[in-house]
């Protein structure tokens, strides 16, 4: 699974900022909905949302063409005074070597809370860290039920995650899956992926985001949430038509009585064959009551896979 978006509800809030030096919070806010204008992504989605109602138009920095997105870091542009700012996670601070300060410690507390944490920072004319803020989000409501359900099926679940450890393993712990990853870019779900399955694990991958895409492709059978973006629900042969977790282990359910269903059948064709067919070759069926009986054969076949009509997931 993939965590925000998937797991989670992906409306995230804001809970907390912390402006520096002379930047105000409503400086910070601006200045990182600002980059985010065009990023398909439910942290984007809600600092536009919370600028757009505390900030004026006019007092939104304008920016000088369109901004630079990184998958699974962050987003880099210039504005119209010239200076250039990069917004995102701390993987992308520490690839730009931005100095954290006094500002890791109370980040590290709020991770710890399970915060998800966006960053704004200004290059020039040295890296300088302007602010960072803390996002809090909540697990889907059916995700708990939908979790127990895949345990019981004895499915192996793990989480896969561009958020931070501390917030990945918070919300894994929650809804009691073992096996988490956080910080993962999209080539690092795909490395994931392509492990397991070198060890003969076959891989169903839940996501929405443009970065779970590539590992929608990747997994064995690619699963995109309902409200997930037009590059997820491309690379995924499965898209959930409710926005509802639960769905999840009820196509599994469905995948495997449609199998069982599928081997079932050509069983019954192949025993039928092999005891009819040499039965009317030595002329010991009628003819007439041989045709009919293969008649009868197909519409049992075809009957037993019109049954599943009758199936309905316990949603």
């Amino acid at each position: 699974f993939d965590k925000t978006g998937t797991l989670s509800l992906g409306r995230p809030e804001l809970a907390e900022t912390l402006a520096l030096g002379a930047f105000s919070s409503d400086q910070v806010l601006a200045g990182a909905a600002a980059l985010n204008q065009h990023v398909n992504h439910p942290l984007a989605e809600a600092l536009r949302a919370i600028a757009a109602s505390k900030i004026a138009p006019t007092a939104m920095p304008i920016l000088q063409g369109a901004a630079e997105v990184v998958y699974g870091r962050g987003v880099q542009g210039k504005l119209q005074d010239g200076r250039t700012l990069i917004c995102g996670n701390l993987l992308y601070m520490d690839q730009h070597k931005v100095p954290l300060d006094d500002a890791a410690m109370t980040a590290a507390a709020w991770e710890e809370r399970g915060r998800s944490l966006v960053w704004l920072a200004e290059l020039s004319p040295t890296p300088t860290l302007l602010g960072v803020m803390a996002f809090r989000d909540s697990v889907r409501p059916e995700a708990q039920a939908a979790v127990t359900r895949l345990l019981q099926g004895r499915y192996l679940l793990a989480v896969l995650s561009g958020d931070n450890k501390h917030n990945t393993l918070s919300v894994a712990k929650r809804l009691g899956i073992g096996q988490t990853t956080g910080e993962a870019l999209p080539q690092d779900k795909i490395h994931e992926i392509q492990k397991r399955q070198k060890w003969g694990e076959v891989i169903a991958m839940v996501g929405d985001g443009m970065n779970d895409a590539p590992a929608l492709a990747a997994a064995d059978l690619g699963i995109a949430m309902c409200n997930g973006v037009a590059a997820a629900d491309a690379a995924a042969p499965v898209r959930l038509l409710r926005d509802d977790l639960r769905l999840v282990p009820a196509l599994l359910s469905l995948a495997k009585m449609a199998h069982g269903m599928m081997i079932v059948n050509i069983c019954w064709a192949i025993i039928f064959n092999m005891i009819a067919l040499p039965l009317a070759i030595i002329g010991q069926v009628p003819p007439h009551l041989a045709a009919l009986s293969m008649g009868l054969s197909s519409l049992a076949v075809v009957g037993m896979a019109l049954s599943l009509k009758w199936w309905r997931p316990h949603v």
